[in-house]
């Protein structure tokens, strides 16, 4: 957007990306561990452990399963809050030198 709009979507200097951005890749991230987690919740619910042993033979494949849906979910939170506190330090709204331009909020 900033190649082709400048003047609505004003490159920050600081990320080169558009201001706003780092805000919304920490939402995306906020809602894939929100997703992620009521899908843990979902399976624990709807699967049956005992389909596991019986065709992969190993009790614990179902728990490493979800092993890896609960680290999923704790890396998108932590990724998070990366980029939101990227976003309070270098992309943060009142920080803009721009900010007082007809038209850009």
């Amino acid at each position: 957007m900033t190649k082709k709009d400048p003047e609505h979507n004003p490159e920050n200097p600081k990320t080169k990306m558009p201001y706003g951005d780092m805000k919304r890749i920490a939402f995306f991230y906020f809602m894939l561990g929100v997703l992620v987690a009521i899908g843990y919740f979902f399976l624990n619910w709807y699967e049956d452990p005992a389909y596991y042993i019986e065709t992969y033979g190993n009790e614990h494949i179902f728990n490493l399963f979800m092993g890896g849906v609960v680290g999923t979910a704790a890396v998108s939170f932590i990724l998070a809050i990366v980029f939101y506190g990227i976003h309070k330090k270098k992309d943060d709204a009142t920080n803009r030198i721009d900010t007082k331009q007809e038209g850009l909020k």
